[in-house]
């Protein structure tokens, strides 16, 4: 600068968090993550067959990190139907993290399976 002013600095913009893909979380994918963690919550460690949605499925359920991380994976027996995910356990709140699949999903899976015993 020729007038012997110091320039501004860079521009801050300030945004809310971004998470993976560049979404945002919002309220409804933060209170789906918490509803999801209580209802893994519910089922049994290992392998089980359960019934949601209609139909009967054999789903694992396993703890990573000393239960910081969980994944959930389950196959109909029929083979029609797939559905993963990982929950992350944090202290700002869970995270759900679904496997190549739409959230509401493996939200209405989680939400709806009863483990058979």
């Amino acid at each position: 600068m020729t007038d012997g002013s110091v320039p501004a600095g860079p521009r801050i913009r300030h945004s809310p968090p971004r998470h993976s893909r560049g979404h945002t979380r919002d309220d409804a994918s933060e209170t789906r993550a918490h509803d999801v963690a209580r209802a893994l919550l519910a089922l049994p460690l290992g392998t089980f067959r359960g019934r949601a949605l209609g139909q009967d499925w054999i789903a694992t359920r396993s703890l990573f990190a000393g239960g910081a991380s969980e994944k959930l994976v389950a196959r109909t027996l029929d083979g029609s139907d797939y559905v993963s995910l990982n929950l992350y356990r944090l202290e700002s709140g869970p995270r759900l993290k679904p496997c190549e699949m739409p959230s509401e999903k493996v939200a209405r899976f989680a939400l709806d399976l009863v483990a058979k015993v």
